[in-house]
């Protein structure tokens, strides 16, 4: 692994390391969905909801599509995916091997 894979992992796992986060994760994992369904499912605010897909987005973990006025959120691969046998059900981040 290089120095530049090592930050990228890296910062994969701070943006991840967080409970709120991870839950995120594995439900845009499932599915396309909007800031309004996350908050939602979270049962926090739209803000604090936001705030977190931003920085997941910037780690390169999630990706913001914009279909006209509504805007769902979405895993990125090959990063990483979603494994459901992991003991906590949490998402599972992998390198990608070329």
């Amino acid at each position: 692994m290089t120095s530049a894979d090592s930050k990228t992992v890296l910062g994969w796992l701070k943006a991840a390391g967080e409970d709120s986060r991870l839950r995120l994760l594995g439900l845009c994992a499932q599915q396309e969905m909007s800031v309004s369904d996350l908050a939602e499912a979270l049962r926090q605010s739209e803000t604090r909801v936001s705030r977190h897909l931003k920085i997941l987005c910037e780690a390169g973990l999630l990706e913001r599509l914009r279909q006209g006025q509504w805007v769902p959120f979405r895993k990125r691969a090959p990063y990483w995916i979603w494994h459901p046998q992991t003991p906590d059900h949490r998402p599972l981040l992998i390198q990608k091997i070329e």
